[in-house]
């Protein structure tokens, strides 16, 4: 498991008094078992605690960059934390926090992974389901259920790297490219 440094503790201790937020990302994935290099904490919060999310960063000193409209950078002494910020349904079960935690659950992390269409998040996702720590919270599964059995099958392999299945690219692009060669 990932060990806060003094930075990081200040400013997870501050948070700890405020509701709807939660570690996600690679440091939750090692706090369940997962190792995986990163270079800052991620912490999924809702909308709602967004603005006293952000103050306690600036009461500590931290620099925030906004990177998007959900997304918010907080630098202080090389210390690094991205902020996701949601208000979306599924995403419920990632805020919640593993008792006695600042991580979210396994579930949600998970949920959050299938969600995602980011190549290292449904790697990841294998490699939770790999491991056999939990299982994606039955809403998730009913709004993605094709990508959590593509990635359920490949769970069951013994796999360094996959192409991961993006459901919003169900045609084949290069057989598509070969089409408008063809075209004149």
């Amino acid at each position: 498991m990932y060990k806060f440094n003094k930075v990081e503790t200040e400013v997870l201790e501050a948070l700890a008094k405020l509701d709807r937020w939660s570690i996600v990302g690679a440091k939750a994935l090692s706090y369940y078992g997962v190792h995986r290099f990163t270079k800052d904490t991620d912490i999924l919060c809702h909308t709602e605690v967004a603005k006293s999310i952000l103050e306690v960063f600036k009461q500590q000193g931290f620099n925030i960059t906004y990177c998007d409209i959900s997304q918010v950078n907080a630098v202080k002494d090389g210390v690094e934390f991205d902020i996701l910020i949601t208000s979306a349904p599924e995403y419920s079960n990632a805020l919640t926090k593993q008792k006695g935690t600042y991580y979210t659950t396994c579930s949600g992390l998970l949920d959050m992974y299938l969600l995602s269409d980011k190549e290292q998040n449904q790697f990841d996702a294998v490699r939770l389901l790999q491991n056999n720590t939990c299982k994606p919270s039955e809403e998730v599964v009913s709004i993605e259920f094709d990508r959590y059995q593509y990635l359920l099958e490949k769970s069951k392999e013994d796999i360094k790297y996959f192409k991961p299945r993006l459901l919003a690219d169900e045609f084949n692009l290069e057989e598509l490219l070969l089409e408008l060669d063809d075209i004149e």
